[in-house]
């Protein structure tokens, strides 16, 4: 998306045909826009707009506290004639997240929440996730918690850094901490199966190889270690002699001590 002009601010909803009916005044910047658009997108206006408030029936309307970037990159948001994309991605997504929450825009949290969701998604830094578990903790973001608490359970690292982070509430930590030992346990059964599975395969080569071994065993079985001339000549005498009897030759070579 191409970068918005400092000029740009005043977002129009219909420059032709004049539909702006309020404006919005934020750091001595006005930006124009219409009550209809405030009152469908947020419960907030809608109850500014319609109830016994001072702003009710006033052209302007001053939100102190607020960035002028960040309220016109909200109305940018809101204007159905843009797309729904935020305009620096996830760095608009934590910077909107506030006005998003204070005027109940359910749209633009959920846009919010679905960008971050992708950034994790992408194999972000582990302080990327403990960042977004604690905006998820803060603002209500259920599926980008879950997602966050299940990414921290797999990660022994990533459960270390949630238990020693004091801006992390104790009910998400006891969440982490469940699914941590949720985790430990299915591994630990999947541990006991394979060892059991180990076990049979162990036992059937077992039964394979011992009848092999005993039919293949006669009188004049070499010994594989000697320690004196007495053996290796003993030995070698051993092998000719069963090399003659059975009709095979020893597929490997003495060499003396």
């Amino acid at each position: 998306m191409e970068p918005v002009e400092d000029s740009a601010l005043q977002v129009r909803v219909d420059e032709e045909g004049g539909l702006e009916d309020v404006a919005l005044v934020v750091e001595g910047e006005k930006l124009l826009t219409s009550r209809c658009l405030l009152a469908y997108a947020s419960p907030v206006f809608k109850s500014m707009f319609t109830s016994q408030f001072k702003e009710r029936n006033q052209s302007e309307i001053e939100l102190p506290g607020k960035l002028s970037h960040d309220v016109a990159e909200l109305l940018r948001f809101l204007n159905p004639g843009t797309a729904d994309v935020l305009e620096d991605g996830i760095e608009s997504a934590m910077r909107l997240l506030p006005l998003a929450e204070e005027y109940q825009i359910k749209k633009l949290t959920n846009k919010c929440e679905e960008t971050l969701l992708a950034e994790i998604e992408s194999n972000k830094p582990q302080d990327f996730i403990i960042r977004c578990i604690q905006i998820a903790d803060r603002y209500d973001l259920n599926n980008l918690l879950s997602y966050c608490i299940e990414k921290c359970s797999l990660s022994r690292s990533l459960w270390t850094l949630v238990k020693e982070n004091g801006d992390i509430s104790v009910e998400v930590k006891a969440l982490v901490y469940e699914g941590r030992l949720q985790k430990l346990e299915e591994d630990k059964e999947n541990y006991l199966c394979l060892k059991q599975r180990m076990n049979v395969v162990k036992n059937r080569l077992r039964d394979i190889i011992t009848p092999h071994e005993n039919h293949c065993r006669c009188p004049y079985r070499a010994q594989t270690e000697v320690s004196d001339a007495k053996n290796v000549q003993f030995l070698r005498a051993t092998l000719v002699f069963g090399s003659r009897e059975f009709g095979f030759v020893p597929e490997f070579v003495l060499v003396p001590l």
